[in-house]
């Protein structure tokens, strides 16, 4: 079925480096003089040669597919992120500023995350990124969605489907996130995806929190049974974990136990 792009809600997301996000939404009502398909049409939307990337006004979903980030990738996602940070948002931020994605290998799958890229007509549309946390959760990472496959396109809630299966067969429970209390309509994005808002104190000790990061949500994956290799931090972990316990309850605990297959070492 063909989706004609709508400027209403249109998303994106900005990111700085494999622990960073801010979520930006743009409405077609508020763009401002110079922008034409909610993208900016001045001299910066432009890759390294040069090239305007091609408008699209008509987009079969059946005709973009989305594949784990391979070497032959990588320079044209660098090219589609900068463009996007520096050319509609004007983000002071380079690809330099951004290394994870010269070594998507090294920053995100080395430690189990994985990187999708979206295509339509062999160029890139969309990207969406996990990185482990701890061994059952994943932080949401590199959400960008080309300006034309923005709203009625459908492309950021398959890329989130997506990355949410590859979730699931990876194993990993949990999903977290953070943002800025400005973004309400990525806000109501994430919750109609079924995520829920979570307080800061409750976000894991490991999770990659940026200043700006203000508001936190999570998606738990019923059903899913992770197996995990022992794991000799997980005493040093509990600890943390109790800590934060004693300091919520303070005089009203009674005790604190590290029980289940964790507290066994070598299980």
């Amino acid at each position: 079925m063909a989706a004609r792009r709508s400027d209403s809600k249109s998303f994106a997301s900005a990111t700085q480096g494999p622990h960073a996000t801010t979520d930006v939404y743009r409405n077609g009502a508020r763009q401002q003089k110079g922008q034409r398909h909610g993208c900016r049409d001045d001299d910066r939307y432009h890759d390294r040669h040069g090239q305007r990337p091609r408008p699209f006004t008509l987009v079969n979903m059946s005709d973009i597919q989305i594949a784990p980030w391979n070497l032959d990738d990588r320079d044209e996602v660098i090219d589609f992120i900068v463009s996007i940070q520096q050319g509609e948002f004007d983000l002071p931020i380079t690809a330099a500023d951004q290394p994870d994605l010269a070594d998507v290998e090294a920053a995100y799958r080395a430690t189990g995350g994985q990187f999708l890229v979206a295509r339509h007509q062999g160029q890139v549309v969309g990207t969406i990124a996990a990185i482990v946390v701890e061994d059952n959760t994943v932080a949401l990472r590199k959400m960008f969605v080309h300006c034309d496959h923005r709203g009625a396109s459908g492309l950021a809630a398959r890329l989130m489907d997506s990355l949410v299966d590859w979730s699931r067969r990876a194993g990993y429970r949990t999903i977290l996130l953070g943002t800025t209390d400005r973004m309400t309509a990525a806000h109501r994005f994430y919750e109609k995806h079924n995520f829920t808002r979570m307080s800061a104190a409750a976000l894991p000790a490991q999770f990659p929190r940026m200043a700006v990061d203000s508001v936190f949500f999570r998606r738990d994956l019923p059903g899913v049974v992770s197996i995990r290799e022992y794991d000799a931090t997980w005493p040093d972990r509990y600890e943390v974990e109790r800590r934060r316990i004693v300091e919520a309850l303070g005089d009203l605990r009674i005790t604190i136990e590290h029980c289940g297959s964790t507290s066994v070492p070598g299980l």
